[in-house]
């Protein structure tokens, strides 16, 4: 390469890529005057500028491959409402089968929530089925949590089903 003084490009003496990329220079980089470039130039130019279409996804690909955690699931499970149900001295009878009807139509999601048997604490008619039904998943809400017969030192206790977030 001739010295700064002698070339005739009107460029300091700096390697041509270098400053087609903006490095050692402060100015703007500036494309290639072809008609002062010599052909060796032009080839490095014409490398790098093919070299992009190639470049360019690589380093995608591999910024899509960094390490990154892994998606963590969070479960809360909300406390069932307190409600006052009266205790039974007996255990349930067996839950019925029920013949679970599509869902209704909705613009909000809905879960079917089975039936059970409900404690009345009348005298010969102890026991009333509480029929299944649709419910909406309110806001927030991921899974039901259904509903079940507690044994306890006094006797059996219905904890009511709740959702959990």
């Amino acid at each position: 390469m001739l010295p700064a003084a002698v070339r005739h490009d009107r460029r300091p003496a700096v390697d041509s890529v270098a400053l087609w990329f903006g490095f050692g220079t402060a100015e703007a980089p500036q494309p290639p005057d072809f008609e002062t470039t010599s052909y060796t130039e032009m080839e490095a130019h014409m490398r790098v500028i093919s070299a992009l279409p190639l470049l360019i996804p690589t380093v995608l690909g591999l910024a899509a491959c960094a390490d990154q955690p892994p998606p963590t699931t969070q479960v809360v499970v909300q406390s069932p409402p307190a409600s006052i149900v009266p205790s039974s001295p007996m255990p349930p009878p067996p839950p019925l089968s029920e013949l679970v009807p599509p869902p209704p139509v909705s613009a909000t999601p809905t879960v079917w929530q089975p039936g059970h048997w409900r404690y009345t604490g009348v005298a010969g008619g102890e026991w009333a089925w509480q029929h299944g039904q649709y419910v909406a998943v309110p806001a927030g809400a991921s899974a039901w949590v259904p509903g079940q017969w507690q044994q306890l030192n006094t006797g059996w206790v219905w904890r009511e089903g709740h959702w959990a977030a």
